[in-house]
């Protein structure tokens, strides 16, 4: 009995702190959206930047490619995993007469995205669903394509959840591809430069609520 009790609190402890994490995203991109909007525009992604390109030049060149690399085409159904303020979602938009369905878990970022797919004229094309990405109330193979660009990061020790309810959402032959923040085989450990650069992304990911911590359920920041 005692062993069952054990697990029950343990699991009751789990899922009180999912909820709390569900908050700490709901206070913290309520707040720091409008910053984000005013500083780094309305595409919450960096991207590989070549010469002579500016920041959001790089940007939508990242989300053409991500694209093309999807076969995204017209007619396609398309799920964007924490879409933010569909930045990425209104380009991808005017280029194709596809219909795109967002996830975010930030209400205040459901709003603004609403506004801005209106202001685009791209309204018909896109709708957005409030939810916890790991449980999208949508039946089995509903897609042709989704994407994610810098937001599964946020699902922290939770992305199997996270990847396998796409995965369940997406057609037989369907695609998924996204881009994402990784240590990749250039980095050197013990490299006093690489350190600091690690350093400070970690610390700007802790910062927005991006950790390393058991049941973060924070889809709001990619996109």
């Amino acid at each position: 009995m005692q062993s069952s009790s054990a697990t029950l609190s343990a699991a009751a402890s789990a899922q009180e702190n999912v909820k709390s994490n569900a908050q700490i995203s709901q206070d913290y991109y309520t707040v720091a959206t409008d910053f984000y909007l005013n500083g780094w525009g309305r595409m919450f992604h960096f991207g590989t930047r070549k010469k002579g390109q500016t920041l959001e030049e790089s940007q939508i060149y990242n989300e053409t490619y991500l694209a093309d690399m999807l076969g995204l085409k017209d007619g396609d159904k398309c799920l964007d995993i924490g879409c933010g303020v569909a930045g990425p979602m209104v380009h991808m938009a005017q280029r194709f007469k596809a219909s795109f369905t967002g996830i975010n878990n930030v209400s205040y970022q459901v709003l603004k995205a609403k506004q801005f797919v209106k202001e685009a004229g791209v309204d018909k094309q896109c709708n957005f669903i409030e939810c916890d990405w790991n449980h999208i109330p949508l039946p089995d193979e509903t897609y042709d394509k989704a994407y994610e660009i810098e937001a599964t990061c946020h699902a922290a020790d939770r992305r199997v959840d996270v990847f396998s309810e796409i995965n369940r959402l997406l057609k037989p032959g369907g695609m998924f591809g996204g881009y994402e923040w990784v240590m990749t085989e250039n980095y050197k450990p013990n490299d006093p430069e690489h350190q600091e650069i690690k350093k400070q992304i970690e610390g700007q990911a802790k910062s927005n609520g991006l950790n390393h911590g058991p049941f973060q359920d924070r889809p709001g920041g990619g996109g």
